[in-house]
């Protein structure tokens, strides 16, 4: 998983802002995201804007069993809730 792993405004999420702009919507992905520990990264979502714009970020924190041994969880659940264009976000 680790060779996988992608910073936050990688290869992944240029692509992705692209056709958020490009067709105006939001977009979430999972992703496989570098963490501090360069063995074990982040299971990510990310949402991106219909301007192409990073507007939130998840990191799983609770992993099943198979992931622990791949993953580092994240350390906090979304606190707030966002506006999009068609309605509200958990983020």
């Amino acid at each position: 998983m680790a060779a996988l792993a992608e910073e936050v405004e990688g290869e992944s999420y240029r692509f992705f802002s692209e056709e958020a702009r490009r067709y105006g919507v939001h977009i979430a992905y999972g992703n496989i995201e570098r963490s501090g520990q360069e063995d074990r990264p982040y299971n990510t979502v990310w949402l991106i804007g219909s301007d192409g714009s990073l507007l939130h970020t998840y990191r799983k924190i609770h992993l099943t069993s198979l992931e622990e041994a791949y993953f580092t969880p994240g350390e906090a659940l979304p606190q707030s809730l966002c506006q999009i264009q068609h309605g509200p976000c958990v983020g």
